[in-house]
């Protein structure tokens, strides 16, 4: 048996999502984003990452670079979040239907995905990607972390929001082949309690 660990990126420098959503967004950490990949980096000195996987966006390598300290990083555009096609870098508020393409799994925005289309891209690059042996180090972002983690779950993928990945979350999933099996969800190192107990993997 192995293990991945599946990041949500650290927080972002500040954008207010009002002005618009951008998914591509260049922004890089903030201090508070990149303190938090540094804890989650000291909370999985334990695993034995043979890979170290982001996605393409900015924000989420840099949170992998700290992660893997000093391990190579694997780029992979599959594990980027929601594309939103000519909605991207709009107000939410413009668009009425904005909500729906967050609930319901086959709602696209024009020229861009639903949230089936999300799951089935991360889980094959994800999958797809994974050493024969080894641990596994994943960062990605809030939503498509969420619907994949549905998918392990076996829960409607229109509830993937109510899935918790919090900037800098540590998910652990325990792997025997193609199997994925929950061990714990949305860790957050610098948790104030957290920080009074247990501050690394074992």
């Amino acid at each position: 048996m192995s293990l991945v660990a599946l990041l949500r990126h650290g927080e972002e420098d500040a954008a207010d999502w009002r002005q618009g959503v951008e998914t591509r967004s260049v922004r890089g950490l903030s201090p508070r984003g990149r303190a938090q990949a540094e804890a989650a980096r000291d909370f999985l000195t334990s695993l034995d990452a043979a890979r170290v996987l982001c996605s393409d966006v900015p924000r989420a390598i840099e949170t992998a670079e700290i992660v893997a300290a000093g391990r190579p990083v694997d780029v992979l555009p599959g594990l980027c979040g929601l594309r939103l096609g000519e909605w991207e870098g709009t107000s939410p508020l413009a668009h009425p239907d904005f909500v729906r393409v967050l609930t319901d799994p086959t709602v696209r925005p024009p020229g861009g995905e639903s949230l089936e289309d999300l799951e089935d891209r991360f889980r094959a690059t994800l999958m797809g990607a994974l050493p024969d042996t080894g641990d596994a180090i994943v960062v990605g972002h809030r939503l498509a972390n969420a619907a994949f983690l549905a998918g392990v779950l076996g829960l409607p993928l229109a509830d993937a929001g109510l899935i918790q990945q919090d900037p800098g979350g540590i998910t652990i999933l325990a792997r025997a082949g193609d199997r994925l099996s929950l061990q714990m969800l949305n860790v957050r190192p610098l948790d104030p309690l957290r920080l009074e107990g247990a501050t690394s993997l074992v």
